[in-house]
């Protein structure tokens, strides 16, 4: 439906946030500092994404494309044209496209009332069909191979369902409603009749919109991530199916984020920022060092607790490797705190 459709897209989305912040920057990062690493290779996601999203080609703008078209244009007229446009992309196939990426060349009719692509007199080139494959229906099912498996759609109400746009009037009722919660999910109501001269948005190109703007919104924060593995498809607290959970291992990328983790560090922090919390731990940094740098003075604090074997000196910031060595500091910082304290009120009362 076209609604899972919009879930499997955010899906995706998320999972492009997952991949560009754990698994690419981390070890971007890593490269800019100078950190001694050897690359860990991992799959992308993005294909899929622009898939969906691409402008004029995604599947999103050509669904948009269909619903802003003049005459009649059905759903099959929908999926033929995305057949045509899209039959080449190896995320893609339909009954007339080869499942890989076969391009369809058929003579259907696009939308607009031409003819697709082609006359059909090279055989070669006629609509590729996958007859071994019982699970589509011919002029009403795509699918899209998603970083979680194959998801087969049925086209029919795509069209409909990304047209459902709301008419202005109720837009402003909803807006001036004595309910503060109600006014402020209707936002497009505070517009007069005058006022409103675009065509309104469509339901996916609203969704999409939406998705950038979370997209943007998490990847400026530092986001943790739970993932949850589904142990059986029965629902059952006795059944584990290993086959099931090694494929969710697989298409979540859990196996590359552990490497990177275990070979990467659980730290970082830029010289200043480390020497102002652990400065006073060591004798050499407190209450402040003379070394030539913040790099030296780190270093030199870091080795007289005997954690040179668990750390990287980057170009501007310190790696700590386990979480253990970040303990041992804190606890070193807590049991000065209050000597500290009781010093500097000693010499404010005189």
């Amino acid at each position: 439906s076209f609604e899972q459709f919009c879930i499997n897209y955010c899906n995706e989305k998320l999972q492009q946030l997952f991949i560009e912040l754990v698994l690419r920057q981390e070890q971007a990062e890593y490269q800019r500092e100078g950190i001694a690493w050897q690359r860990i290779e991992y799959s992308s996601n993005e294909p899929i994404v622009e898939l969906v999203e691409q402008p004029h080609r995604g599947v999103l703008a050509l669904l948009d494309e269909a619903c802003l078209a003049a005459g009649t244009i059905t759903d099959p007229l929908f999926l033929a044209s995305m057949d045509a446009r899209l039959g080449h992309h190896p995320h893609y196939t339909s009954r007339k496209v080869l499942l890989g990426g076969g391009r369809y060349m058929g003579g259907g009719r696009s939308m607009g009332g031409r003819r697709s692509m082609g006359g059909g007199a090279d055989t070669s080139s006629a609509p590729q069909l996958c007859p071994t494959d019982k699970t589509m229906e011919f002029d009403r099912d795509f699918r899209i191979k998603h970083y979680a498996g194959d998801v087969t759609y049925s086209v029919e109400g795509f069209l409909d369902k990304n047209k459902d746009t709301l008419f202005q009037d109720f837009k402003r009722l909803f807006y001036n409603s004595a309910d503060p919660v109600v006014r402020a999910m209707w936002p497009d109501g505070e517009q007069s009749v005058t006022e409103v001269t675009k065509r309104p948005l469509t339901t996916g190109t609203l969704f999409k919109n939406s998705m950038v703007a979370l997209v943007e919104n998490l990847a400026s924060k530092e986001p943790y991530y739970v993932r949850c593995i589904k142990p059986n498809e029965h629902k059952s607290p006795t059944l584990f199916d290993a086959e099931r959970c090694g494929h969710q291992v697989a298409y979540l990328g859990l196996l590359e984020n552990v490497r990177v983790r275990r070979a990467g560090f659980a730290y970082r922090q830029p010289y200043h920022h480390f020497l102002l919390r652990y400065k006073m731990t060591c004798e050499y940094t407190w209450p402040n060092h003379l070394m030539a740098s913040d790099r030296e003075a780190t270093q030199a604090l870091l080795e007289q607790h005997g954690f040179q074997d668990d750390v990287a000196y980057g170009h501007t910031k310190v790696f700590i490797r386990t979480p253990r060595t970040l303990v041992c500091l804190e606890q070193a910082r807590a049991q000065l705190i209050p000597i500290i304290v009781l010093l500097l009120q000693k010499v404010g009362a005189g």
